[in-house]
This record gives C-alpha cells, sequence and structure tokens, in this order.
C-alpha cells in the first residue's frame, strides 16, 4: 500500500515539476506565494504554495516510508537537478541529504552537504544526518572530524541527538566509558546538553554498568545540572540491584534534599534494606536512614500501596529484629492504615519463621474476620507450621484450605497434614481432589508418594507410583526419581529401588540423572554388599555426562574402596 501511494504521489510530483517550469515570472494573484531565487535569475518567480509543499511532501513520504530503491532515488534527483526552479532549493536537499543517510549512500550524502555548504553553514540537524552516517559506517575518527568542523563553523553546536549517536555507536561495541570520556571532554569546547549525558546515564543503567553509571552521575552532579525523577528512580534501582547501599544512601539523600521522593522511591530503598547484609559500621547509618524513610512514608501526600507496607516490615525485620516488625505492624493496624494480604502474610510470616506459632495464629484468627484468607496466606500458615513442627489449630487452617479450589493450597495441605501425623487424611484429599476439579501435577504427586515413604507405607507408595504412570498423564521428573530412591533405599528394597530407578530414567531421561541421585543410588548400592549391581550403576554413571567431576571421583574412590586394586610394584613399574 505504502509503494502504490509513493508512486501516485511521484506522478502527481513530476506533473507539477513540468507545469512549473514553464510559468513566466509574473506576480500571482495568490495570497500564499513562495518565492524562489536562483542565481540564474534576477526576478524571483512566484510559485503557489500546493506545488512547493507537494514536493516536499513527496520527498517526506519517502523518508518515511523508508523506501530503499536506489533508481528511484537516482531518477527523483534527476528531475530536480533540472529544473531551474527546485535545483537550488535548500529545503529539497536537506530532505535529499536525509534520505540518503537513512539509505546509507555514504558517497551522496557527502555530495550533497558539500551543495548545501555552497548555499548557506548547514544546521545542526544536516551535521547529524552526516554523522550518523559516518557512525552506521564505523568511521569514528570521519565522525569525530566533523564535530571539528562544527567548531570551526562557530554558530551551531552538537545537540542532544548529534550525542545519542555517538552513545549508541559505543553501546553497540560495548565501549561505553569511551562515551563518557568524549562528553567530558567535549564539555567545555560545546555546552553538552543535559538530556545527552542522561541517555549516556540511562544507557549506562542498561549495559548494567554500575561503575559508569556512578561516574556519570557524579559528573552531572559536577556540572549542576539537574535530574528528572525518572532518572533518580533507574540510578536508586540499578544501585539496589548491585547491592552497593552506600552509594544507594547517598542517591536518596540526595533525592531528599532536592524533593524528589515518589512511592516508588521509598519502596526500591526499603526493598534493598531488606535484604542488604550490613556490618556493624554500617549499621547506625543505615538506622538512620530507616528512620527517615519511616519519617518520609508518615508525611508524604501520596497514597501507599501494600507492596510499601510489606517491604518496610521486611526491612525493619531485617535491621531491627522481628520483635520491631511486628510492632510496626501492630501500629499500622491501630493507626487503622490500608494494607492488603501482602503486609499481612509478611507478618505471618515474621512470626512463624521465629518459631512464635501461637502468636501467628492468633493473628490469623484476626485476619480472618477482617478478610477472607486468600490461598497464599494459607500457604504461609500450613508452611510455617510444618517447619516449626507446631500444628496447633491446623483443624481450623484445614477447614479454610479445603474450601478454596486450589491446586497448590491442596498440596501443601497434604504436605503438612502428613507431617501432623495425619495420613489418612492427606491421602483422603489427595483422592478427592480430581472429583471436586483440581488437576493433580507432578508436585502433587511427588507429595503423596514421599507421605507414604516415610511412613513406610511402600506398597501404597509404588501403587501411587504405577497409577502416576498409567493414569494420570504426568512424566516424573527429578524429584519423583529422588524420592522414590530414597524411601525404597531406607526401606532396605535395593533390588525394587534398582529396578525403578532404570525405570525412571527410561521415563525421566536426563532429569533422572541428578548428583543428588546417583549418590542416593551408589550409597544403596554399597550398603546392600551386592557387588554386580553396584558395578552396573557405577559403570552406567561413569558413562554419564551431566554428572559432576566431584561425584566422579568419589564413584572411583568408592569402587576403589569397595574393590581395592592391588598396589604396583615401584621397582617393577
Amino acid at each position: 500500500e505504502q509503494r502504490k501511494q509513493v508512486d501516485r504521489l511521484d506522478h502527481m510530483f513530476r506533473l507539477q515539476v513540468n507545469r512549473y517550469d514553464q510559468l513566466k515570472p509574473s506576480r500571482s494573484s495568490s495570497s500564499h506565494p513562495r518565492f524562489f531565487c536562483n542565481p540564474s535569475q534576477e526576478k524571483p518567480i512566484h510559485i503557489h504554495k500546493d506545488a512547493y509543499y507537494q514536493a516536499n511532501r513527496h520527498i517526506g513520504f519517502l523518508n518515511h516510508a523508508r523506501k530503499t530503491d536506489e533508481d528511484e532515488v537516482r531518477r527523483l534527483e534527476a528531475t530536480m537537478s533540472a529544473s531551474p526552479i527546485w535545483k537550488d532549493d535548500l529545503l529539497l536537499k536537506r530532505l535529499l541529504l536525509g534520505y540518503y543517510a537513512r539509505c546509507r549512500f555514504r558517497e551522496d550524502v557527502e555530495r550533497k552537504l558539500m551543495e548545501i555548504q555552497k548555499l548557506v553553514p548547514p544546521t545542526i540537524s544536516v551535521w547529524t544526518e552526516v554523522i550518523r552516517t559516518d557512525l552506521l559506517a564505523n568511521d569514528l575518527p570521519q565522525a569525530l572530524s566533523r564535530l571539528k568542523d562544527i567548531e570551526k563553523q562557530g554558530n551551531v553546536e552538537p545537540d542532544s541527538y548529534t550525542w545519542t549517536h555517538f552513545i549508541r555507536y559505543f553501546t553497540n561495541k560495548g565501549q561505553l566509558s569511551m562515551a563518557l570520556e568524549l562528553l567530558t571532554s567535549h564539555q567545555h569546547k560545546f555546552n553538552v546538553p543535559r538530556k545527552a549525558w542522561a541517555s549516556l546515564l540511562w544507557a549506562f543503567g542498561r549495559a548494567r554498568d554500575f561503575d559508569g553509571q556512578i561516574s556519570t552521575f557524579t559528573k552531572m552532579t559536577e556540572l549542576g545540572m539537574y535530574f528528572e525523577p525518572q532518572d533518580l528512580t533507574m540510578i536508586l534501582t540499578s544501585v539496589r540491584d548491585f547491592g552497593r547501599i552506600d552509594h544507594m544512601m547517598a542517591i536518596y539523600n540526595y533525592m531528599r534534599e532536592n524533593g524528589a521522593i515518589s512511592v516508588f522511591d521509598m519502596t526500591t530503598m526499603l526493598q534493598a534494606f531488606a535484604t542488604t547484609r550490613y556490618n556493624l559500621e554500617e549499621k547506625d547509618q543505615i538506622e538512620l536512614n530507616l528512620k527517615h524513610l519511616i519519617s518520609d512514608m508518615e508525611t508524604t501526600p501520596e497514597p501507599l500501596d501494600d507492596i510499601a507496607w510489606n517491604a518496610l516490615m521486611r526491612a525493619i525485620s531485617n535491621i531491627r529484629g522481628p520483635d520491631a516488625a511486628i510492632d510496626m505492624y501492630k501500629k499500622l493496624i491501630r493507626s487503622k492504615k490500608q494494607m492488603g494480604p501482602a503486609t499481612h502474610n509478611n507478618a505471618l510470616t515474621i512470626l512463624g519463621k521465629s518459631g512464635r506459632i501461637g502468636e501467628m495464629m492468633q493473628l490469623y484468627g484476626e485476619i480472618k474476620f477482617s478478610m477472607q484468607p486468600d490461598p497464599y496466606t494459607i500457604t504461609t500458615v500450613l508452611t510455617n507450621m510444618a517447619r516449626a513442627k507446631q500444628f496447633e489449630g491446623i483443624d481450623m487452617v484445614k477447614k479454610d484450605a479445603l474450601a478454596i479450589k486450589d491446586m497448590f493450597v491442596h498440596s501443601t495441605l497434604m504436605s503438612t497434614l502428613g507431617k501432623a501425623g495425619q495420613l489418612s487424611e492427606a491421602v483422603k484429599i489427595f483422592h478427592n481432589m480430581p472429583e471436586i476439579g483440581i488437576n493433580r501435577n507432578v508436585t502433587t504427586w511427588n507429595i503423596m508418594l514421599d507421605i507414604l515413604g516415610k511412613a513406610d507405607r511402600i506398597e501404597e507408595m509404588m501403587d501411587i507410583y504405577q497409577k502416576m504412570k498409567s493414569t494420570s498423564g504426568v512424566t516424573p521428573d527429578a524429584i519423583t526419581c529422588l524420592t522414590m530412591v530414597r524411601r525404597l533405599s531406607d526401606a532396605g528394597q535395593v533390588d525394587e529401588m534398582f529396578n525403578a530407578f532404570k525405570e525412571m530414567r527410561s521415563l525421566a531421561g536426563k532429569a533422572s540423572e541428578g548428583t543428588l541421585i546417583w549418590k542416593t543410588v551408589i550409597t544403596a548400592a554399597m550398603n546392600s554388599g551386592k557387588a554386580a549391581k553396584m558395578d552396573g550403576i557405577i559403570g552406567v554413571a561413569l558413562r554419564t555426562d551431566d554428572i559432576d567431576d566431584v561425584v566422579r571421583k568419589a564413584i572411583r574412590w568408592q569402587r576403589n574402596l569397595y574393590n581395592p586394586q592391588p598396589q604396583r610394584n615401584k621397582t617393577t613399574e
């Protein structure tokens, strides 16, 4: 469609060129004439504006369509050059230069630049297109020489787009430090725009070059340039990813002094405090910055979301301890702050990890009274119960979990019930999942296998394993293989373990050849005292590509220990 439109415009353009070339100098009655003064003419020719702008639209549309038909471009330029009216028009020469630059016709760009220089000093947009063409041709020395030509011309300076082309060039070359040197060295010659420095700042951020980003930030600060809020937020996020808490605090203090702090910036700082490991020398400074953050959150006019409150509790737990985090949570409850499920779940996790299961269950009851527990809340409580091996109130949580038709919730409930000794309830939930419309994935089957194996119900475990292969449509993975190998080995059923391992290697493929699985199988072979089986397992293990060198050495050492080779006679050797 673009091609048809280009051809149609080309035809109209040529008709108008031929028509207006035949006009004689006269004063048109049009109220919008366009004056053309050619060197060969003493008097201007009045051409109606429609013909002029039609020609410009024609070239502009070719640029917009990114048409790269060289014959078309040559024919167009020849038509214009033959016209005494159009051949010295400056705007059309600029448009053609831009088109040649996009087509990467470097010689034509140079020719058009010389034609423009004969008429007027080139503008910075013309120089920018020429520099872009040089950089696309990987001719950096020529592009740098253009900067010297601009300096000699004197009436123009490189703008942000000019420097952006240099920054892109060095980014593609992986030499962003040279871009920083270029801008620094030309700062005293040209007034490098703030936008160019900001582009370099973002380029360092995308390249994850922390040192270059900080150097650019420092240079911009020395030059007295202002920062857009998104610039500072990007720097803050990058510094957080690198774990440089000292630089992060310095940038945040700079943002506080300039009043450019948003809720997202506060959340970014809190997330860094929640995951940073600090020493005693940094604790006082971090504590001071945490106080500033809490003060900023209390005074900000922006509404605080659940992510911000959650990050605040995690940061306080990491710096001041779980007790301080719970105190802050209670303070937020008393002040009736609008908190979502993530903040409540975080409070449950803090209590659970500190072993305060009674308080966790009390808080869970309060959450139930005020809002409907979501799946993550229930799984958080169940996981912390299983971790602490304290199962008081599990019946209440089980009732809430069964009311949610979620595979992950039911799988977690099964695992917790198995650790609580309620094996029959776990098996019942497992068999009822398809009846209530919950699909069982490989994780659910693995949990059931592990529960039965730990309870020494090996026959039921093998029945579940056979159903998993035949009717579930689920393929065993590495966890399935490890669970079966471990439980059969612990039960002393070495032959069944070898058979199951051999079968799973054909089903799961590479997934069944992890390092931990090989260690378990080899240890069981060693303890069984069955030399034939052990030699076969070790031979297969040594031919496996995925097994690491450490396990290879351990296999060889165990095989030599089990069947030591006679020592060689050093004298004979």
